[in-house]
């Protein structure tokens, strides 16, 4: 579903909040690159945020080992803490089943801007 919600949307920016061991951070990327592909010389990248620090190194692992970390990093720490030096996303902020996942997306890149904080999900 996530890939499908990127690619609908055209996203080369996407941030992901609570990346767990990174599977969603590989659908994501995985759509980022195929909507760069389809738009030649266009710039893309994901990121995303886990607080744990276990699941943080098996999920960059898991990003390595699909030759994805070219384009994806995920952060250790606090999103809110973290994505305050991350440029806001064009894209997919945040998915509609975390709950709170708006108001923390707009708090996160202090923005009220819509773009980048979209329910795109449930």
């Amino acid at each position: 579903m996530l890939y499908l919600i990127v690619r609908a949307i055209n996203a080369r920016r996407v941030v992901e909040f609570g990346s767990s061991f990174g599977i969603s951070t590989i659908y994501l990327t995985t759509a980022v690159m195929d909507n760069m592909q389809s738009n030649p010389g266009t710039f893309g990248q994901v990121i995303g945020s886990e607080l744990e620090p276990h699941k943080h190194a098996v999920a960059t692992q898991n990003l390595e080992a699909a030759g994805l970390s070219d384009i994806a990093k995920i952060l250790l720490g606090d999103a809110m803490e973290r994505f305050q030096t991350v440029e806001a996303p064009e894209g997919l902020g945040a998915a509609g089943w975390l709950e709170g996942a708006l108001p923390a997306c707009r708090e996160a890149f202090k923005t009220e801007a819509e773009a980048g904080c979209r329910r795109d999900v449930g």
